[in-house]
């Protein structure tokens, strides 16, 4: 081993970590962003399953050899799939919301007050890094 090669084993360690730590950031900052259109997005916006559901029509009316109504016919129960699962998709959005902020709530009731402002805190940070939104605490009896 020559004795500047060191030089170049440190160089390239140094660009694999450092390549790895974007890499690393990237994909939670993608992966963030994905979430939180999944749950805000509403059922009328144009979104992956659209491109999937285009593409199946076509494949099974080529594959089928499907004339103009069969095709739809065809397309319109993909549709209607389409769209039943995107509403599925609102539905469960609003359920999450409501779980995470009903879990948050639980856990705060044993807290003294200057604790559960603190995890209301934490906690609504973190739920509107994927767009949701924690709801005021209900009023204790």
């Amino acid at each position: 081993m020559r004795p500047r090669s060191w030089k170049a084993w440190l160089a390239a360690g140094l660009l694999f970590v450092c390549g790895a730590a974007v890499g690393s950031i990237v994909t939670v900052r993608v992966g963030q962003r994905m979430l939180r259109h999944a749950l805000l997005a509403p059922v009328d916006a144009p979104a992956p399953i659209d491109r999937s559901a285009q593409r199946m029509e076509r494949q099974l009316a080529r594959a089928l050899d499907l004339d103009a109504s069969e095709q739809a016919q065809v397309g319109a129960a993909i549709s209607q799939s389409v769209h039943d699962l995107k509403q599925l998709r609102v539905e469960t959005a609003r359920r999450v919301q409501q779980i995470l902020n009903d879990g948050v709530h639980a856990a705060g009731a044993g807290l003294t007050p200057a604790q559960r402002a603190k995890l209301y805190e934490l906690a609504g940070k973190r739920m509107d890094r994927i767009g949701l939104v924690l709801t005021p605490a209900p009023a204790a009896p």
